[in-house]
């Protein structure tokens, strides 16, 4: 079943036939036309594992139908449905070996984008090279990763990801699994600012102490 095909004109019950020019008999239901019948994308949960990508582009339903035959295309898909509607592709897979970059890419190569989003985490034990590469490998094999850069200066990892695929939540299990550990953050809060919050400078704390005993006398 597809739902990117276009909407039909509406008809009254006396231009509707069975398609050999006879008129379709009250209370008989309508045949479906043969382009609903024959031809039509495999229905995505035919697919062992189903993932649902957000598109950006699009402004017609013609353009669904190129996302959606660029997408059943691949390799390993059982069957792709593209609402122009709701923007989303669902696509049924048939095996593991399909990853979402894979399906990001191409959607991109038929013209059009999978929405993503971009968070920062930081992390926390790494020290050396090594420690950077394991992070990224751990971060990108996170379903719906598209990318990820560690910046070993900064402790600090940046990841591209389908939103809906991956999550945050999984991003910080993945860097935790590999042997690290991450300061939890919310978007767009400054890194020095979350690692004051988790660890408090012993100057400080000792300056502010000293006054208020100066305060108390």
């Amino acid at each position: 079943m597809s739902t990117s095909s276009e909407r039909p004109d509406i008809v009254s019950d006396a231009e509707v036939s069975r398609g050999d020019g006879q008129p379709v008999p009250e209370g008989e239901a309508c045949p479906a036309p043969p382009s609903e019948v024959e031809g039509d994308a495999p229905d995505p949960a035919d697919g062992k594992r189903r993932v649902v990508l957000p598109i950006e582009g699009m402004s017609c339903a013609s353009c669904a139908k190129s996302v959606e035959s660029a997408l059943s295309r691949v390799e390993g898909v059982a069957g792709a449905s593209v609402n122009f509607a709701t923007e989303r592709a669902e696509v049924g897979l048939e095996g593991g070996d399909v990853s979402v970059r894979t399906l990001a890419d191409t959607v991109a190569d038929s013209g059009y984008e999978v929405r993503t989003a971009e968070t920062h985490l930081t992390v926390q034990g790494m020290s050396c090279a090594s420690c950077v590469s394991r992070v990224e490998e751990a971060l990108t094999a996170v379903e719906g990763v598209l990318e990820a850069d560690v910046n070993l200066a900064t402790d600090r990892a940046t990841v591209r990801y389908v939103p809906g695929v991956g999550s945050p939540a999984d991003l910080t299990t993945a860097v935790r699994d590999a042997g690290y550990d991450v300061v939890e953050a919310e978007e767009g809060t400054d890194r020095t600012d979350v690692e004051r919050q988790h660890h408090r400078c012993p100057v400080r704390i000792a300056t502010t102490a000293r006054a208020a005993t100066v305060g108390s006398r």
